[in-house]
């Protein structure tokens, strides 16, 4: 398993990060994209709310970028992946 987790550099009414996690299935992956939100207060969770259906856009459109350029790179052991 990998994970990957950034979090968000923006000044706004709550904490927000995105992880990722590849698994390996089958002789292929599996990516898992999951958005965490700690909304601060009343502004927080209606930003949240405000910005939803623009959130959703990008980042299912970011999760399949991520996957197409993970298609498109070679092959990479991991250390501790294999012998």
């Amino acid at each position: 398993m990998v994970l990957v987790t950034g979090a968000t550099g923006h000044k706004v009414p709550r904490r927000a990060w995105l992880e990722f996690e590849g698994q390996p299935v089958d002789g292929g992956s599996l990516l898992i994209q999951t958005a965490h939100l700690a909304p601060h207060g009343l502004a927080g969770n209606l930003s949240w709310s405000a910005l939803r259906p623009i959130h959703a856009a990008i980042f299912g459109n970011l999760v399949r970028c991520v996957a197409g350029r993970m298609r498109s790179l070679a092959p990479v052991a991991l250390p501790g992946s294999g012998p």
